[in-house]
């Protein structure tokens, strides 16, 4: 029998959100990486609000969310987390990139969620967002120079948004509206799309994360550490929370919390 080839690079990245109604934010991060032979599992969670941002990071997290009884749930005890996700909403797939180097696949398994996180003493409920990527495309070969993404939830409405650009070429950008794709533009500052937009205030947000990804390569082991630093040194990310606000034709504005991010990737 003919050996399945299997891709020098693979990632699967959970990320899973929670904002309360005071602003509270709780995100976290569950991946499995392998980069050619060596490999490595983490776990974080971010956290800010009213005490400040704070992350705590593992590389020996026990399992993946997984669902049960129709709700997503999530238990990091190295972390001190226990948390789940309840939504009805239809989930989203797209492949954004496909290419003889590999693949980046998304998938919003709850673009609107009621989320009940725990962790530690503390308890965030309200409106919450979980996605997975899979990618065999390492992120420093992705064909782009700036990635904006997002989510705004609100009692009814849903924004989610992903925005490539590269010099020289055409941006490439995704908008879903309640889980409808439409044609959109996304800048610093708002998300245009068919019939709305969703505008992000300077003013009104709260920085969760500033600086270049590499503060990651700490927690894994010395040598994917080595292998990676090169590669990974020229990845910034901002990552805020804001209070945003959707206006749709023919309905009233609506008001939630958003949470997004540039990453850009500089050579």
């Amino acid at each position: 029998m003919e050996a399945t080839h299997r891709p020098p690079f693979e990632l699967s990245k959970w990320y899973l959100d929670a904002v309360d109604e005071a602003g509270d934010v709780f995100i976290g991060y569950r991946a499995d990486l392998r980069w050619r032979p060596l490999s490595v599992a983490y776990g974080a969670v971010l956290t800010g609000g009213k005490h400040g941002p704070r992350t705590r990071a593992t590389v020996r997290p026990g399992k993946e969310p997984g669902f049960l009884e129709g709700a997503l749930a999530w238990e990091e005890p190295r972390l001190d987390v226990s948390a789940s996700w309840r939504g009805a909403a239809q989930a989203i797939s797209r492949t954004l990139i496909e290419s003889p180097e590999g693949a980046v696949t998304w998938r919003c398994l709850m673009p609107s969620a009621e989320s009940d996180v725990r962790i530690g003493s503390s308890v965030v409920r309200g409106p919450g967002y979980v996605e997975h990527l899979s990618m065999t495309l390492p992120p420093w070969r992705l064909p782009l120079d700036t990635l904006r993404w997002g989510r705004f939830l609100s009692p009814e409405r849903s924004v989610v948004w992903i925005d490539w650009e590269r010099e020289g070429c055409p941006p490439r950008t995704w908008v879903f509206v309640d889980g409808i794709e439409v044609r959109g533009e996304v800048s610093e500052e708002a998300v245009c799309f068919e019939g709305g937009e969703l505008r992000l205030p300077a003013r009104e947000r709260l920085a969760l994360r500033s600086g270049r990804l590499s503060y990651l390569l700490r927690n894994l082991p010395r040598s994917l550490r080595t292998s990676l630093a090169g590669r990974a040194l020229g990845i910034e990310e901002t990552k805020w929370r804001t209070r945003g606000l959707l206006a749709l034709e023919g309905a009233a504005p609506a008001e939630g919390w958003a949470i997004h991010e540039i990453v850009r990737v500089n050579p």
